[in-house]
Parts: structure tokens; C-alpha cells; sequence
């Protein structure tokens, strides 16, 4: 989980050597949304990680984008668990790339809607044409670096099932493997604590998902 805060421009010498202290506490946004309006103006926002929070203290390492400072800037992705029932253990579709095991997803094209971009890069990261959504599973939020902005990436996931079993992994976006993984599994391949976390939140809707849809014995 991200966590915001707004500071003026010449408090970020301070903030770089003492961190976030008292009152400063009391000023932590949980909503992107909130914090952009906040922070407009001559304020910076600070993008940090609520994980790391200490009692009364949110240290200089805690915050994302402090040094160097850069700018938060929000973008919007979607993506997908494509589920498979008739095994022992409900399977999701994981992809391996650049070293680690990703749930297919890509950030939303102009004028696209969340649903429509879910679909199509689950499409295009697999390599399938017949895709289904059938239901929203919430959303994450992380963020990285790129360039001299700091990206604050908000993830919109879809239940979703395909009819095929062969698949082509886009190799244009670095993925080399597509293979279905048992949900118990899919846990530990993971290779995001964010996609882990949103795992163990959904799982228990995917499992009675499939087992509506398993087709009968």
C-alpha cells in the first residue's frame, strides 16, 4: 500500500534528513485522488510506503520519490486472472518476464476504458484472441521510477477465462513463458508483494468462480 503527503518545496531539505515526524503524521493521504488536490499549487507529493511506517515516524528511506525529488505522476493499467477449472487445484495464467512471474496487465491507451484495456493486454501479453471478462476484482497501486517522474500506477483487475490452451508470449514486452500455475502456487511464484497481497484478498472469489463455471463430472 502507498501512502501520500504534500510538502512544500522548502521543506524537503528537512524532510530528506529527518523524515516525517508529529504532526506531519496526521497529513498522510491513502487516496491518489485526494493527494492530487492537496498538492496542487507550489506543494510536492510525497509517495511513500506504508509498510515501512514506524510509530510517529516515517523515515527518509520510507519515501519513494525523495531523493532525487520526482514529481508523482499518475497513470492507469488493467489486466487479468484468467482462471481454469476441471484440475485439482483452480489454475491462473502467469507470465515470466524480465526474471519474474507477472499476472498479465498493461497500462489503459487514450480514451480506452479499464474494461477494454484489460482485455486487450491480457490478449496481447498471451497471445489469444477469445477472452471473457466476467467480473472486477478491485485494484493495486505501486509505483516506480521512470526517467525524472516518479509513477504512481493504479491497476484495475478482471476475472477472466479463455477456451484456449495454446499461447504465444509477446516477446516485443520481454515475456518469455505463459503457463498455467495452481492458485497455492501462483502465491509463492509471484514476484510482487502487491500482486501477493491482492492473491490472498481475491482468492477466495476466484476459487467460487470456478467452481460455478467447472463443467460437470
Amino acid at each position: 500500500m502507498l501512502l501520500f503527503y504534500c510538502a512544500a518545496r522548502k521543506d524537503l531539505e528537512r524532510i530528506r534528513r529527518d523524515g516525517l515526524v508529529g504532526d506531519g503524521l496526521s497529513k498522510l493521504w491513502t487516496s491518489l485522488d485526494e493527494a492530487e488536490q492537496a498538492c496542487k499549487g507550489r506543494r510536492q507529493m510525497l509517495v511513500i510506503r506504508a509498510d515501512t511506517l514506524a510509530p510517529r515516524r516515517v523515515a527518509p528511506e520510507a519515501i519513494l520519490n525523495l531523493t532525487p525529488y520526482r514529481p508523482a505522476r499518475p497513470v492507469t493499467a488493467a489486466g487479468g486472472y484468467v482462471m481454469r477449472a476441471g484440475r485439482a487445484e483452480p489454475e491462473v495464467l502467469l507470465i515470466y518476464r524480465r526474471g519474474f512471474w507477472d499476472l498479465p496487465k498493461g497500462k489503459r491507451d487514450k480514451g480506452e476504458t479499464v474494461e477494454a484495456c484489460g482485455l486487450r493486454e491480457v490478449q496481447e501479453e498471451v497471445g489469444i484472441q477469445h477472452l471473457t471478462l466476467v467480473a472486477p476484482l478491485g485494484t493495486t497501486l505501486h509505483g516506480y521510477p521512470e526517467g525524472d517522474k516518479y509513477r504512481v500506477k493504479t491497476t484495475y483487475w478482471f476475472l477472466m477465462q479463455t477456451p484456449e490452451t495454446v499461447f504465444t508470449p509477446q516477446a516485443k514486452e520481454g515475456i518469455e513463458r505463459v503457463e498455467w500455475v495452481p492458485l497455492p502456487e501462483a502465491q509463492t511464484r509471484l514476484g510482487f508483494d502487491t500482486l501477493r497481497r491482492h492473491l490472498q484478498q481475491v482468492e477466495g472469489r476466484l476459487r467460487a468462480a470456478v467452481l460455478r463455471e467447472a463443467p460437470p463430472r
